[in-house]
């Protein structure tokens, strides 16, 4: 491990700049410096952390007691495990822009290392090696930036990196100029003035600085032989080696290796220096896990908030929707979400009696009409799933709680283009072409069946014919596909997209569905999964030139489960917020899975809770994850802050809405057993930890004088109908008095208060527990 990561604590007060050879993180004890990493300079306080990539120069100067640690990974290690020879590393909270919880995160690590290191010999075990790939890990999953190889698209500087990565990756190989040369499009004279200009060296001086700097490092931290480490290294010879280090270090390498004392009398001195800084005393006096986190906002930055969360309800297949029941529950959150959307499947089903078999005479629209009449003349607007979708409930990811086999509703393209163009020229007659040209629809790739709309046939093909027929009976309206969980389905969705741009057609949005599993492994844990597949999309649109098409995620939820308690938690409220907030700005529109648990009820569902997904239970009442929608649809203004924990707007007359949360992630004990196993009982012990999330906030450029708070709390006191039905025993047979009761003593707590903007500022101080949820409303008197 020696090999590839390096540690030393520095304290001089200037160093020249000179090009790095590794992958270097700096972060500073104590005092303060002016950094410069190639042309960009900055300054540098304490507690503050930045990387520098190999075949940069850094330097600093005007330190004043300047004390930092100095963090090397080597080039060639970090290459070969990510794969590519040319990296970047985009990682530092000098200048504030790094996402907060990585930013703690990496800063935990970082403090874990130099406690370690500052305690010498007395830190012994693997606990080094853990965290330097734990450092590894966060590096390469949130801070890498891969650059293209082709060199005639790189500018000068790039250029000048990938020669130098390239030398620092394979420095034990032969290394000629004139491939160095031919790899960066240049003659090998222009090469070789160009380099020197840049490096400040001839390119074999400088390739021999490389491999001597590393056989220096292993005369003073191996035992090896000096003519192990010549070979190794990249030298010809011990003669040339010899003859070269001496060049180098002013004296032969025996020499240097026996000056070793030198050397770790120099470390022990700039050791004890950290260990009595001020610095490392706060890293030591520290608690095992900081529960500590501030958070600052100004009023006069931001972005504009869009509450993608409540754009649409999920109404399942839309035979569902000729339920008064269904409706009432719609109705409800449609008011109290102010929802635009209304998103239904299998408007083709028999359940529907549109046809009979395959038939395209005349088609019965009574139950349509039903359906649509209902989502129209309350103020919403139909998203129509098109779809040949099984009727269906999960227990698990490929396990049923019920499973009823896809009709088969079309059996060519021809009778589906008959049908369809039928029904809705029916539409456009009953609502008008502008109230049709205002719908969306949204054309799924059943990869379990391999069919589109109930059509083994070719996705980008049906999908055109679609759009076509559609678009010229209602010109505006918005198609859009293709519904698939990037985590299980990457394969089939580069495929259809590659399918899309090889015949020139592309989709008005992009659709998702977001369930955190890899394969079948849930990935609930991981708060940055929304955001991976939403930038793996991206990537994948990107390649074909689609990249700014609007993604839409049609389906999210924690888990594909129909019967997880979990899902009545104010936990999954408080990992909702931690999922969703992280991806803030990426997605136009996230329709959480379905509005009610009324969608999965079946046999087993006699009682009040049975761990549905829906937002709601089956008789209406409110579960966390509704208060936590309801939460977002009452921020407004702009985004000034957001993170894993917080997210806080401005509205236009001055009024500060402060969402808060603080979710846990779950243990192993969660992932042994079945999602469907769960019990309430359970659930307090699945979680990694039961810390207090401690925050200070402080938002700055806000107008003098006082303010008046109104908190909304969620927890398991307050708000969560699953907790309070069990305090009053889990009784089975409630009445409608019960119910209301019930409904009564579970809503959100609330808290009123004062403040005042000192200074300009705002300052909250805010303690929360395991899985609570708060908004703030901070209005001026």
């Amino acid at each position: 491990m020696e090999k590839n990561f390096h540690f030393r604590f520095c304290g001089d007060r200037e160093n020249t700049k000179h090009t790095v050879t590794g992958v270097h993180l700096i972060y500073m004890l104590s005092g303060t410096m002016d950094a410069s990493v190639d042309d960009d300079t900055f300054a540098v306080r304490e507690g503050d952390f930045f990387t520098v990539n190999a075949g940069q120069r850094f330097g600093w100067k005007n330190g004043r007691e300047c004390l930092m640690a100095r963090m090397e990974i080597d080039y060639g290690f970090f290459a070969a495990h990510l794969k590519s020879p040319f990296i970047y590393l985009v990682c530092g909270n000098v200048r504030g822009d790094m996402e907060k919880s990585l930013c703690d995160l990496i800063l935990k690590v970082l403090s874990q290392l130099v406690c370690s290191y500052a305690a010498g010999d007395k830190d012994v075990g693997f606990h080094r090696e853990y965290l330097w790939y734990w450092l590894m890990d966060l590096l390469t999953e949130h801070c890498v930036f891969y650059a293209s190889l082709e060199a005639a698209t790189m500018d000068m500087g790039q250029r000048m990196a990938f020669v130098i990565q390239n030398i620092c990756a394979n420095y034990a190989a032969p290394l000629p100029q004139n491939e160095a040369a031919k790899k960066s499009c240049l003659s090998p004279a222009a090469f070789s003035r160009w380099f020197k200009k840049h490096s400040g060296m001839n390119y074999g001086d400088f390739v021999a600085n490389v491999r001597l700097a590393h056989s220096a490092r292993d005369l003073l931290d191996t035992e090896k032989s000096v003519t192990e480490i010549a070979m190794n290294n990249g030298f010809s010879s011990v003669s040339v080696f010899s003859k070269a280090f001496k060049k180098y270090q002013g004296m032969t390498p025996v020499k240097y290796r026996m000056s070793r004392q030198q050397s770790l009398d120099r470390e022990e001195a700039i050791i004890n220096r950290v260990r009595s800084s001020q610095g490392y005393l706060k890293l030591w006096s520290a608690p095992a896990e900081n529960e500590n986190c501030r958070i600052t906002a100004d009023s006069r930055q931001g972005i504009p908030w869009e509450d993608a969360w409540n754009q649409a309800v999920n109404a399942g297949e839309a035979a569902e929707l000729l339920s008064a029941k269904a409706q009432s529950q719609v109705l409800m959150i449609k008011e109290q979400l102010g929802v635009k959307y209304v998103r239904i499947s299998n408007i083709f089903s028999g359940r529907m009696k549109l046809r009979r078999g395959h038939g395209v005479g005349r088609l019965n629209y009574d139950s349509l009409d039903s359906v649509f009449d209902f989502i129209i003349q309350n103020g919403m607007h139909p998203f129509i799933d098109l779809c040949d979708r099984e009727h269906a409930a999960f227990l698990a990811m490929n396990e049923f709680l019920y499973k009823e086999q896809p009709e088969g509703i079309f059996l060519t393209r021809e009778e589906m283009t008959s049908v369809l163009t039928s029904v809705f020229h029916h539409f456009a007659g009953r609502y008008g072409v502008s109230e049709v040209s205002s719908w969306l629809v949204e054309c799924w790739y059943d990869d379990r069946q391999n069919r589109v709309i109930g059509i083994a046939d070719d996705y980008a093909r049906v999908f055109r014919d679609v759009s076509e027929i559609l678009k010229k009976i209602a010109p505006g309206i918005r198609i859009g596909g293709c519904g698939l969980e990037l985590g299980v389905s990457e394969r089939h969705f580069r495929r259809i997209v590659k399918g899309w741009a090889d015949i020139g057609v592309a989709p008005d949005f992009i659709t998702l569905y977001i369930y955190p599993y890899e394969d079948v492994q849930s990935q609930i844990s991981d708060f940055h999964y929304t955001l991976e597949k939403l930038a793996l999309c991206k990537n994948i649109l990107a390649q074909y030139h689609m990249e700014s098409l609007d993604l839409y995620i049609t389906e999210w939820n924690l888990s594909v489960s129909s019967r997880n308690c979990y899902n009545d938690s104010c936990a999954k409220a408080a990992m909702l917020l931690g999922h969703s907030v992280l991806a803030f700005g990426q997605a136009k529109m996230i329709i959480y899975s379905m509005f009610g648990d009324l969608l999965t009820d079946y046999y087993d569902s006699a009682g009040l809770f049975f761990g549905g997904p829906g937002m709601l239970t089956k008789n209406g009442l409110s579960k966390p994850v509704y208060y936590a929608l309801l939460f977002l649809h009452r921020l407004s203004g702009k985004v000034i802050a957001w993170g894993r924990q917080h997210l806080i707007t401005v509205s236009e007359d001055g009024c500060y809405y402060i969402l808060l949360f603080c979710p846990k992630a779950l243990n192993y004990k969660y992932f042994f057993k079945k999602e469907y196993d769960i019990r309430p009982s359970d659930l307090k012990e699945m979680f990694e930890d039961d810390t207090r999330l401690v925050l200070d906030i402080e938002i700055a450029d806000t107008p003098p004088g006082k303010y008046y708070i109104r908190q909304y709390i969620l927890d398991p006191d307050h708000g969560s109908i699953l907790d309070c039905w069990l305090d009053m025993g889990h009784p089975e047979n409630l009445n409608v008095s019960d119910m209301k009761y019930l409904s009564d003593i579970s809503q959100p707590g609330i808290v009123f208060g004062n403040t005042v903007s000192v200074d300009g500022k705002i300052r909250i101080h805010e303690t929360l527990e395991p899985h609570q949820i708060r908004l703030l409303e901070i209005a001026p008197q």
